[in-house]
C-alpha cells in the first residue's frame, strides 16, 4: 500500500493515466547511490533489492489528466514518444525462466526455443 499511494490517488479520483517508456536503466544509474525514501525498512531492503538486477528494464513516466479529459492524456503519451528516442527493445531482454511447483514443467530455455 506504501508504495503505490502515489499511483491510486488517480484511480480514485478517476483521472485518466497512461505510461509512457522514455529509457531504460543504464550501468550509471545503478552506480549512484540510491535512497528509497521508504520509511518501512522491509520494503526499503526489498526495493534496493529489486533495483540492483535492473540493468536493462525499462523506466517510465506516469501521465495523468484531469477527469474526461483521455485525449489530453492520450495527445502528450504520443508527442512524448515521438519527441524521445526509442528506448530499447524490451523484447530482445532474456527473462530468466523460474520453475514453479504451481505452473508445471520447468520452461524450455530461450537458447532451446531458437
Amino acid at each position: 500500500a506504501q508504495t503505490t499511494i502515489s499511483t491510486r490517488i488517480f484511480n480514485i479520483l478517476d483521472m485518466p493515466a497512461g505510461v509512457v517508456t522514455v529509457t531504460s536503466v543504464q550501468e550509471t544509474d545503478l552506480k549512484e547511490p540510491y535512497e528509497t525514501g521508504i520509511e518501512n525498512p522491509r520494503i526499503s531492503r526489498m526495493v534496493t533489492r529489486a533495483a540492483e538486477d535492473s540493468l536493462g528494464l525499462p523506466v517510465a513516466l506516469q501521465l495523468t489528466a484531469l477527469p474526461w479529459r483521455e485525449e489530453l492524456c492520450l495527445r502528450v503519451m504520443t508527442e512524448l514518444e515521438r519527441a524521445l528516442p526509442p528506448p530499447g527493445a524490451h523484447h530482445a531482454l532474456a527473462p530468466e525462466p523460474r520453475r514453479s511447483p504451481t505452473l508445471g514443467a520447468a520452461p524450455v530455455p530461450l537458447q532451446a526455443r531458437l
